[in-house]
């Protein structure tokens, strides 16, 4: 967060509640919906949220996969996650930035599109 006298610019992060079904990867049966926006505030007063994105993130192997606002209502709303929702992973177990979900290379300390540094390193 930065502040420009009276202005602010935050990235917030919202937990919006877990979800049961099966997980493609490990089969573990919850995972929890996730909320990351950006927000413009005076006098900490918050105006303006934009760029929404919503991801969805195993409890058990704590794959991270990008969904729609359509997706994740509906998954809110009890309608379970299926393996479609959270593919099975490659043999490599391809690693995944838990702030965008872009894949990363194994080498990587930082994500390549968010800067995020990756977990696990």
């Amino acid at each position: 967060m930065f502040f420009i006298g009276v202005f602010g610019i935050q990235d917030r992060e919202k937990n919006m509640g877990n979800v049961s079904g099966t997980c493609g990867s490990c089969a573990s049966e919850s995972g929890v919906v996730v909320r990351r926006e950006r927000i413009f505030h005076f006098f900490f007063l918050p105006l303006f949220h934009w760029n929404r994105k919503y991801r969805l993130i195993c409890q058990g192997c704590r794959q991270v996969v990008v969904i729609t606002e359509e997706r994740a209502e509906r998954l809110l709303a009890g309608e379970p996650m299926g393996p479609w929702d959270l593919p099975k992973q490659n043999a490599s177990r391809e690693r995944h930035c838990s702030n965008c979900g872009s894949p990363a290379k194994e080498q990587d300390r930082y994500c390549a599109q968010c800067g995020q540094k990756l977990e696990g390193r």
